[in-house]
């Protein structure tokens, strides 16, 4: 993926992924908080990649004007 905000936000998704089993030392009440706040996360990160995919795909397939 070429936008750096996009790859920015998934390497921190990643990244917390990892650290979950070491904050959580296995307690399935603090997996549960994670698990909420990984949601969040993820559904920001979706959120903006449609938007970069979306505008990237209008401004290369349609005139400047639709575009802008």
């Amino acid at each position: 993926m070429k936008n750096r905000e996009i790859n920015r936000q998934l390497q921190a998704l990643k990244d917390l992924l990892k650290k979950t089993d070491e904050a959580t030392n296995g307690s399935i009440e603090l997996q549960s908080h994670w698990a909420k706040y990984v949601c969040i996360l993820s559904s920001g990160l979706i959120e903006n990649s449609l938007k970069e995919v979306y505008s990237e795909f209008v401004k290369n397939a349609s005139s400047q004007p639709v575009a802008n």
